[in-house]
Protein backbone atom coordinates (compact mmCIF):
# COMPACT_ATOMS: atom_id res chain seq x y z
CA UNK A 1 0.00 0.00 0.00
CA UNK A 2 1.76 3.10 -1.16
CA UNK A 3 2.08 5.34 1.96
CA UNK A 4 -0.13 8.68 1.02
CA UNK A 5 -3.27 6.05 1.07
CA UNK A 6 -2.43 4.58 4.27
CA UNK A 7 -2.09 8.22 5.66
CA UNK A 8 -5.28 9.19 4.01
CA UNK A 9 -6.88 6.40 5.78
CA UNK A 10 -5.46 6.85 9.04
CA UNK A 11 -6.67 10.10 8.86
CA UNK A 12 -9.97 9.49 8.55
CA UNK A 13 -9.66 6.85 11.04
CA UNK A 14 -8.49 9.45 13.06
CA UNK A 15 -11.38 11.71 12.50
CA UNK A 16 -13.64 9.00 12.72
CA UNK A 17 -12.80 8.40 16.29
CA UNK A 18 -12.52 11.87 17.20
CA UNK A 19 -16.27 12.13 15.95
CA UNK A 20 -17.30 9.07 18.13
CA UNK A 21 -15.81 11.40 21.20
CA UNK A 22 -18.07 13.98 20.03
CA UNK A 23 -21.21 11.89 19.47
CA UNK A 24 -20.69 9.19 22.63
CA UNK A 25 -17.54 10.59 24.54
CA UNK A 26 -18.37 8.12 28.16
CA UNK A 27 -18.75 4.96 25.79
CA UNK A 28 -16.19 5.06 23.76
CA UNK A 29 -13.35 6.09 26.32
CA UNK A 30 -14.71 3.74 29.27
CA UNK A 31 -12.47 0.99 27.37
CA UNK A 32 -9.81 4.02 27.13
CA UNK A 33 -10.10 4.78 30.83
CA UNK A 34 -12.73 2.94 32.64
CA UNK A 35 -15.73 3.65 34.52
CA UNK A 36 -14.23 6.70 35.06
CA UNK A 37 -15.77 7.70 31.99
CA UNK A 38 -19.06 7.53 33.24
CA UNK A 39 -18.27 11.14 35.05
CA UNK A 40 -18.89 14.25 33.74
CA UNK A 41 -15.53 15.80 33.93
CA UNK A 42 -14.22 12.93 31.69
CA UNK A 43 -16.60 12.93 29.11
CA UNK A 44 -15.38 16.63 29.03
CA UNK A 45 -12.26 15.73 28.40
CA UNK A 46 -12.78 12.97 26.16
CA UNK A 47 -14.80 15.75 24.21
CA UNK A 48 -11.87 17.58 23.70
CA UNK A 49 -9.56 14.57 22.65
CA UNK A 50 -12.14 14.34 20.39
CA UNK A 51 -12.46 17.60 18.87
CA UNK A 52 -8.96 17.94 18.27
CA UNK A 53 -8.40 14.63 16.16
CA UNK A 54 -11.38 15.34 14.64
CA UNK A 55 -9.67 18.50 13.22
CA UNK A 56 -6.58 16.92 12.73
CA UNK A 57 -7.88 13.98 10.77
CA UNK A 58 -9.69 16.40 8.39
CA UNK A 59 -6.80 18.77 8.20
CA UNK A 60 -4.95 16.05 7.39
CA UNK A 61 -7.28 14.12 4.73
CA UNK A 62 -7.98 17.16 3.27
CA UNK A 63 -4.40 18.60 2.73
CA UNK A 64 -3.31 15.31 1.61
CA UNK A 65 -5.96 14.90 -1.27
CA UNK A 66 -4.87 18.41 -2.32
CA UNK A 67 -1.29 16.92 -2.53
CA UNK A 68 -1.25 20.31 -0.46
CA UNK A 69 1.95 21.04 0.87
CA UNK A 70 1.27 21.62 4.42
CA UNK A 71 0.07 17.68 5.10
CA UNK A 72 3.49 16.92 6.63
CA UNK A 73 2.42 19.69 9.44
CA UNK A 74 -0.91 17.81 9.75
CA UNK A 75 0.40 14.61 9.98
CA UNK A 76 4.00 15.48 12.30
CA UNK A 77 0.96 17.33 14.45
CA UNK A 78 -1.16 14.25 14.48
CA UNK A 79 1.99 12.20 15.46
CA UNK A 80 2.96 14.43 18.25
CA UNK A 81 -0.55 14.07 19.57
CA UNK A 82 -0.43 10.23 19.54
CA UNK A 83 3.05 10.34 21.24
CA UNK A 84 1.08 12.48 24.05
CA UNK A 85 -1.00 10.28 24.32
CA UNK A 86 1.31 7.37 24.96
CA UNK A 87 3.26 8.96 27.58
CA UNK A 88 0.05 10.48 29.46
CA UNK A 89 -1.40 6.71 29.53
CA UNK A 90 2.20 5.45 30.64
CA UNK A 91 1.76 7.84 33.86
CA UNK A 92 -1.49 7.14 34.67
CA UNK A 93 -0.87 3.57 33.62
CA UNK A 94 -1.27 1.71 37.57
CA UNK A 95 -5.19 3.84 37.50
CA UNK A 96 -6.37 2.75 33.77
CA UNK A 97 -7.54 -0.56 32.80
CA UNK A 98 -4.68 -2.98 31.25
CA UNK A 99 -6.38 -3.40 28.34
CA UNK A 100 -7.06 0.64 27.59
CA UNK A 101 -3.34 0.66 28.12
CA UNK A 102 -2.54 -1.69 26.16
CA UNK A 103 -4.75 -0.70 23.39
CA UNK A 104 -3.85 2.88 23.52
CA UNK A 105 -0.40 2.38 23.45
CA UNK A 106 -0.51 0.05 20.16
CA UNK A 107 -3.69 2.33 18.51
CA UNK A 108 -0.94 5.15 19.55
CA UNK A 109 2.16 3.91 18.86
CA UNK A 110 1.46 3.17 15.53
CA UNK A 111 -0.68 6.16 14.55
CA UNK A 112 2.35 7.91 15.61
CA UNK A 113 4.75 5.79 13.85
CA UNK A 114 2.83 5.98 10.29
CA UNK A 115 2.18 9.32 10.51
CA UNK A 116 6.09 9.92 11.32
CA UNK A 117 7.26 8.44 8.47
CA UNK A 118 4.36 9.82 6.16
CA UNK A 119 5.48 13.36 7.37
CA UNK A 120 9.14 12.82 7.27
CA UNK A 121 8.52 11.52 3.59
CA UNK A 122 6.28 15.00 2.85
Amino acid sequence: MRLRTAAIGLSAGRAALGAGLLVAPRRIAEGWIGPRAREAPAATLARSVGVRDVALGAGAVVALLREDPSAPAWLAGAALCDIGDMIAVLIARDSLPPDGVKGTLALAGGSALLAGIAAARG
